[in-house]
């Protein structure tokens, strides 16, 4: 008697030994209406991600590479419970969300498209493990929002804030893309052109991530459609920064409207091209009426942006009272909490160094 209870004894302590180890042998803590998981190591198969609000409030995402797995919802994954605060998880085309998301093979590109929710503020993403169990992956966080691309190790942080434009936060900002390269494209982030006092165009553009990026190349068309190359533009060549170029055109151009665009080539002759913008060859005028004014201010521009513009209100004194951020030419303002006196419109394109400046009195 003793025997077979010492037998069954030592049965049942296996047991709970291999059940331990099973729960251990998984990822960081993550709750859900099925399955709790509890570890303190990471697995060579699995991407974990901590989005971070503060030290209390976070939540963690796991992507894991098992060989049974489907790339829809399955036995594998971890639905989603919402938290009060902050949230992230994947989206998959199934229109269900995993706090776990099991995929099938780790040798295979993906997209993982990340769900992030939670109150206005800033939060991090924090990466605290990359799969390495097979080489020659690369894992890029693709934020549509800010149009960057991050190319992501064990201790990457990336910063972002939540704010009411609904851009900022969903299903639709962030993706993680599992490709064989770590280059990441030029990203023209702001790419704008303006005609000055002289009739010349000044050409403006921003750039996110620059790898292996050699020059830019403008070039000019006119109506004929015919591009040509009428400048370069050598590249800072800084990676995952934000920087800002320019290019002054100088020729006198007699065509009514001028297309431009930007030609990015890397260092082993590859490129790739920008959106095409269009200037009109006319000098900007902008007016406001009524002058004096009680209630709506009328702003009018004679030449439709392709920037948005800010437009700000001072006192004659230069106390900044409001601002405004539009993509329209005709823009009105109510103004009639203002006190009586002199004030100042102040209008500018973003991303642009000229002014518009345009004194009005309230009455």
């Amino acid at each position: 008697m003793k025997t077979l209870r010492s037998i069954i004894f030592k049965i049942t302590w296996l047991v709970l030994i291999i059940l331990v180890s099973a729960v251990q042998g998984n990822t960081s803590s993550v709750k859900s209406q099925n399955k709790n998981f509890n570890s303190f190591t990471y697995s060579a198969n699995e991407l974990n991600i901590t989005m971070e609000f503060d030290s209390v409030n976070y939540d963690i995402f796991i992507l894991k590479y098992l060989a049974f797995a489907t790339s829809v919802d399955d036995m594998f994954d971890i639905l989603k419970l919402t938290n009060p605060t902050v949230n992230i998880s994947s989206y998959g085309t199934d229109n269900i969300y995993h706090t776990l998301d099991a995929r099938p093979s780790i040798s295979a590109n993906d997209t993982i498209c990340l769900n992030v929710t939670g109150g206005q503020g800033n939060y991090k993403l924090i990466v605290n493990n990359i799969p390495t169990s097979v080489t020659g992956k690369y894992y890029i966080l693709r934020d549509e929002f800010l149009n960057t691309s991050t190319l992501l190790n064990s201790s990457s942080e990336y910063g972002f804030s939540i704010n009411t434009n609904a851009g900022s936060y969903g299903n639709l900002r962030f993706k993680i893309i599992i490709t064989n390269t770590s280059l990441l494209p030029v990203e023209f982030i702001l790419f704008s052109g303006k005609i000055d006092e002289n009739e010349s165009v000044n050409l403006l553009w921003t750039t996110g991530s620059v790898n292996q990026n050699s020059a830019f190349i403008i070039e000019r068309s006119n109506e004929n459609g015919k591009f040509m190359e009428i400048g370069t533009v050598y590249s800072k060549a800084n990676f995952n920064l934000i920087n800002n170029y320019s290019y002054l055109d100088n020729d006198k151009q007699k065509s009514e409207t001028v297309f431009y665009r930007i030609k990015e080539v890397d260092q082993d002759g590859k490129y790739v091209y920008s959106k095409t913008i269009s200037v009109t060859m006319q000098k900007e005028v902008v007016s406001i009426f009524p002058n004096p004014v009680n209630e709506v201010l009328h702003i009018r521009s004679s030449i439709k942006s392709n920037t948005a513009n800010e437009i700000s209100i001072y006192t004659i004194t230069g106390i900044f009272i409001e601002k405004f951020i539009t993509t329209e030419n005709n823009v009105d303002i109510n103004i009639s909490d203002l006190n009586e006196g002199e004030y100042f419109i102040v209008r500018s394109a973003i991303g642009d160094s000229s002014v518009d400046k345009i004194k009005f009195l309230k009455h």
